[in-house]
């Protein structure tokens, strides 16, 4: 029985000791982007620091519809209506530059930049930016018609009820990647260790008194 109880606790310590290993550097590893934003430097935009490359990190609905080709060296753009894909709307749009980028909303297509960067809070050069959009939605409507007739030479009438739009159509979107939680890993790996400990402790406390 003794030599059980010994098994036990050695297993249920080193289990416990192996998985707070494993937990406590993920607990300690710095998490992205937890620096302050930069200034956006406009009042139409959101700032954030770091770097996006896609909707999905941006925060935004759907998929890239628009972005630059290549290498860019200008500060500020606008976006023509015309250049958005047909059957697309748009959801918003990143601009990268410096230490972080800008999100704007799908009403601002002008003098669209970075986030402002240095101690002067300059404007930086865009190093890229892309669009995002999400297809339209449809709208479909039902007519039903429903004709009376009465009898003894009475009138027939007929009348169009029309029934309210439904919306179809897909949102794609992308929903900002969180990390995993290691709140189960460290508890469940400090009860091992507290269990094996006390086995161990109660083990050696049998052995002293026999």
């Amino acid at each position: 029985m003794i030599r059980r109880v010994g098994l036990a606790a050695t297993s249920a310590l080193a289990a416990g000791l192996l998985t707070l290993a494993v937990a406590l550097p993920a607990l300690a590893a710095p998490k992205p982007n937890d620096d302050p934003p930069p200034p956006s430097g406009d009042d139409r935009a959101t700032s954030h620091s770091g770097n996006a490359t896609t909707c999905k990190q941006a925060g935004l609905e759907g998929q890239i519809i628009l972005q630059n080709e290549k290498e860019p060296d200008y500060q500020k753009f606008s976006i023509d209506p015309a250049d958005i894909p047909e059957g697309f709307e748009l959801t918003g749009t990143v601009v990268k530059g410096g230490n972080g980028y800008n999100v704007y909303p799908p009403s601002a297509l002008t003098d669209l930049h970075a986030p402002l960067v240095g101690q002067n809070n300059e404007i930086p050069t865009v190093s890229h930016w892309f669009a995002c959009g999400k297809k339209k939605t449809t709208t479909t409507t039902t007519t039903t018609t429903t004709t009376t007739t009465t009898s003894s030479g009475g009138s027939s009438s007929s009348n169009a009820t029309t029934t309210s739009p439904a919306a179809q159509g897909s949102n794609g979107s992308d929903l900002a990647n969180t990390g995993a939680s290691v709140t189960g890993p460290l508890v469940g790996g400090s009860a091992l260790v507290l269990i094996g400990g006390g086995l161990l402790y109660w083990l050696r406390r049998t052995r002293r008194q026999s």
